[in-house]
């Protein structure tokens, strides 16, 4: 049933040095003994920390070609959409997304504050 959501938690890059992101998610993939569920490794990662009750929605998401885990996501009741992303000084992101999920999915949510910031970030360089 879709739903009015509210995700409110904290975001951070996962900086991989010699690894790429498909090296890295099957290594943790392999550490947990986590097999792929018919939808990919990823896929399978998110609902091994779903099914322990450690996240609402995602824990690993990639955007861009670059790799996040959300940290602390607590999914709360509200009524009106709202997009919040806001970067900390460690490189983490502080986020509260908000919005219907019969039409975007968190990840959705988190990939377009991300693009926007990247934007708005390339903007007030020049």
């Amino acid at each position: 049933m879709s739903e009015m959501v509210r995700h409110v938690g904290k975001l951070r890059e996962i900086i991989l040095e010699n690894e790429s992101i498909s090296d890295w998610i099957e290594g943790m993939c392999t550490a947990l003994c986590v097999k792929d569920n018919g939808d990919g490794l990823l896929d399978a990662l998110n609902e091994f920390y779903y099914d322990r009750g450690e996240n609402h929605c995602y824990k690993y998401i990639i955007i861009d070609g670059r790799l996040f885990e959300l940290i602390n996501d607590k999914k709360e009741d509200y009524e009106n959409d709202i997009e919040f992303l806001s970067p900390n000084s460690d490189g983490t992101y502080d986020y509260v997304m908000q919005y219907y999920n019969g039409g975007a999915c968190l990840s959705d949510m988190i990939e377009g504050a991300i693009r926007e910031q990247i934007i708005y970030n390339k903007r007030n360089r020049l």
